[in-house]
């Protein structure tokens, strides 16, 4: 039989491809949520909401497989994960004795407010915070920051043609965040994003110095 050094070794090398996946997961919501988008569909937002909830699913069963593995359960105990777990408690409950448990899980749209998404949201922070180190951090900061550039060239590129007079090529009359203000908004939210990181000193050693010039070419790129 194998020794208990030979399934701890194995149970370890099971839990580092488990933290891949979870990063992988993790680093490729934070890339392509913002830029997804599917022609097919008939609500935008759809492709996204299906996306960051399939990751979530994933990133929670590699979690729980790493702490089978490990026989060890990793989490971070801190208020927010305390109020992330509150709130997931009274969702579950609210949608239990609501009137209509399944319009209130999916919702009445296939991308509106919904339990489910919340959940994906809680299930994703949580997660992250257990799984993800201080260069993690770093990384999905870069990717959100990267992102948000490519989708404010693209609003850029898009009002550019259209105060030229010319009509909007089919590949470019595409808004893959949905309304015009719900671009706004999450454009909106990454220069916010970009001028906080663009602004602070003291996150820098922790996240990298190249952080600060990457916010600074996404906040040119948003602010124009």
């Amino acid at each position: 039989p194998p020794s208990d050094e030979a399934e701890g070794a194995g149970g370890e090398r099971i839990s580092l491809w488990l933290t891949r996946i979870i990063r992988a997961v993790i680093f490729a919501l934070a890339f392509f949520t913002p830029l997804l988008w599917l022609g097919v569909t008939q609500d935008i937002l759809f492709l996204k909401v299906v996306a960051v909830e399939a990751g979530a699913v994933l990133a929670a069963a590699a979690w729980l497989l790493k702490a089978l593995a490990t026989k060890r359960l990793e989490y971070v105990r801190s208020p927010l994960n305390a109020a992330f777990l509150a709130l997931a408690i009274v969702l579950v409950l609210a949608t239990i004795f609501s009137a209509n448990p399944w319009a209130s899980f999916w919702g009445p749209d296939p991308t509106g407010e919904k339990t489910a998404s919340l959940l994906a949201f809680i299930i994703i922070s949580f997660v992250s915070a257990a799984v993800l180190g201080r260069r993690d951090a770093a990384r999905i900061a870069a990717l959100l920051l990267v992102s948000f550039t490519l989708l404010g060239g693209f609003a850029l590129l898009s009002i550019i043609v259209a105060r030229s007079g010319g009509a909007l090529p089919q590949w470019l009359n595409v808004n893959p965040i949905g309304t015009v203000n719900a671009l706004a908004w999450v454009l909106a939210i990454g220069f916010i994003m970009s001028l906080g990181l663009a602004l602070t000193r003291a996150g820098r050693p922790a996240l990298g110095r190249w952080i600060g010039w990457l916010a600074i070419l996404a906040l040119a790129m948003l602010f124009a």
